[in-house]
């Protein structure tokens, strides 16, 4: 190849490699747009089917509020836990049809009525609570909803890992210097040593046949987005120890204090 010739393909490449770049560019610009269509057509679609299994809830849920006024000749303990259940599905249903409210809730409140129905609906379970808390009250940077499911996704773990006979779970609250420290430990199958780093990980599980392990990939990422932490302790045929740690500086305040 002669030295003109050679000179041609490179002007010509020169020439060619703007073109070559405003295509590339004009290819991201589209793939980009695509995609964010298609993230807020999939976001239509799970408002549309939040509110619709809201909706298909607001029935019974009446039926069970009626109940709990007509139910005379039931005792005071299972009224009240029919209450707690009402109340826990109407604000699931809430939660599903509208933005969480940028609240605070009191850890105390919460766990107690979740324990008494989760007494009774694992009767055979040996539960306790520890409160080792200075304070009556205890805040949390969230709405009492999203508490409840994040305490209700341990609690179904611990339910689902403990044995038929002489199981038991044991909840305590304790108080350190910088946050609060929830504990929820059962005396379960345990955790193999190998999978326990990624336990809390999206889409992974140990011994659920029917669940796919969002529960603690879900419970962990909320508590962190509060600037908490979510740790395991685990050893197979022993049980396994699950602490919260909730700051006692909510991310609200630091970003004044910011």
């Amino acid at each position: 190849m002669d030295n003109w010739t050679l000179k041609a393909i490179q002007l010509i490449s020169r020439l060619l490699a703007p073109l070559g770049l405003g295509l590339k560019r004009d290819f991201d610009l589209r793939l980009a747009e695509q995609k964010s269509l298609a993230e807020i057509q999939l976001q239509q679609e799970l408002a549309q089917a939040s509110a619709q299994i809201a909706d298909d809830i607001r029935g019974p849920l009446m039926a069970l509020t009626t109940l709990t006024h007509l139910s005379h000749e039931m005792g005071a303990d299972k009224k009240e836990l029919l209450k707690v259940a009402v109340g826990r599905i109407r604000g699931i249903v809430n939660d599903l049809v509208q933005a969480p409210a940028d609240e605070t809730s009191d850890l105390v409140t919460v766990i107690e009525p979740l324990l008494k129905e989760y007494k009774f609906s694992n009767p055979s379970t040996q539960w306790a609570l520890h409160n080792h808390l200075s304070s009556a009250q205890v805040p949390v940077d969230l709405d009492t909803v999203q508490l409840q499911r994040v305490l209700s996704h341990l609690l179904d773990n611990a339910v689902e890992a403990v044995p038929e006979n002489q199981s038991s779970i044991e909840v305590t609250l304790m108080e350190r210097a910088d946050h609060y420290l929830l504990q929820i430990m059962d005396n379960g199958c345990g955790i193999p040593e190998d999978l326990l780093p990624k336990v809390a990980e999206e889409g992974v599980s140990h011994g659920k046949e029917k669940r796919h392990g969002l529960g603690l990939f879900e419970a962990r990422k909320t508590i962190e987005a509060l600037g908490g932490e979510l740790q395991i302790r685990s050893r197979e045929g022993v049980g396994t120890q699950v602490i919260l740690l909730f700051p006692k500086k909510f991310k609200s305040e630091e970003a004044l204090v910011m």
